[in-house]
């Protein structure tokens, strides 16, 4: 029984540098309620809100990247546009409750 191997080309791998620009990005959006909870007290964001805030951004890049790579044609924007939707509403949320509960 021959098994079926998938192999993953240098373009669809995701590389250190990659890695880093994603971590860069994660950081740089963080940096706005990180300021924000500096600032006056109008935000007040906790430690475990910036770690669920770092996996979301994070998860998401990786996951935009997943699809970019591996997509062909307009799949690959329906692709990314389904993971930007779901990281919106996933963030609106957590942050204020848009689905209401029962």
């Amino acid at each position: 029984m021959a098994e079926a191997r998938t192999t993953v080309t240098r373009r669809q791998a995701i590389t250190a540098r990659d890695l880093k620009a994603i971590a860069l990005l994660t950081a740089g959006v963080l940096a706005v309620p990180l300021l924000a909870t500096l600032l006056p007290p109008v935000v007040h964001w906790q430690l475990g809100g910036f770690a669920v805030a770092a996996l979301l951004l994070a998860g998401a890049g990786l996951a935009g990247l997943h699809i970019w790579r591996r997509a062909r044609g307009h799949w690959r924007l329906l692709g990314v546009l389904a993971v930007v939707v779901a990281l919106a509403l996933v963030w609106a949320e957590l942050a204020v409750g848009v689905v209401p509960h029962a």
